[in-house]
């Protein structure tokens, strides 16, 4: 193990890590509930001590919060204002946040990604067209 996932685990929370990105999840039943909140900022903050003690930086500007929620529920239930402090930081839940190119929403429906895809596919398709004369 790593010791960032040592301090990870050592939090109760769930990871994924990529080349120079660390993805931290936790399941709870209640977006007002504090304690997870709580934890996940321990556990940002213990892992922001460790980058520093080894010459690295956490880029606050690039830490995204994002609570999914069914869409089935009501409208009260899924409207979040619990924000999630990064170092000096209070960071905000975003409706979307991009992992590896797929765009997810808070209400896990895909309508931004599926946009998303149609708007490159149209502006391609267009670029074929201007140099369509050009391929015989």
């Amino acid at each position: 193990m790593t010791p960032l996932e040592d301090i990870i685990d050592r939090h109760n929370l769930k990871y994924v890590m990529f080349a120079d990105d660390t993805q931290l999840y936790v399941v709870c039943d209640s977006k007002t509930d504090y304690s997870v909140t709580a934890r996940v900022e321990a556990c940002v903050d213990e892992i922001r001590r460790w980058m520093r003690a080894n010459m690295l930086a956490l880029n606050d500007g690039k830490t995204e919060v994002i609570w999914f929620a069914s869409r089935y529920k009501s409208a009260q239930d899924r409207a979040v204002t619990v924000s999630v402090k990064v170092g000096d930081t209070q960071v905000l839940p975003s409706s979307t946040v991009r992992d590896l190119g797929v765009i997810f929403d808070s209400e896990c429906i895909l309508d931004s990604q599926v946009a998303s895809i149609c708007r490159s596919a149209s502006h391609a398709l267009w670029k074929v067209g201007k140099i369509r004369h050009l391929l015989g």
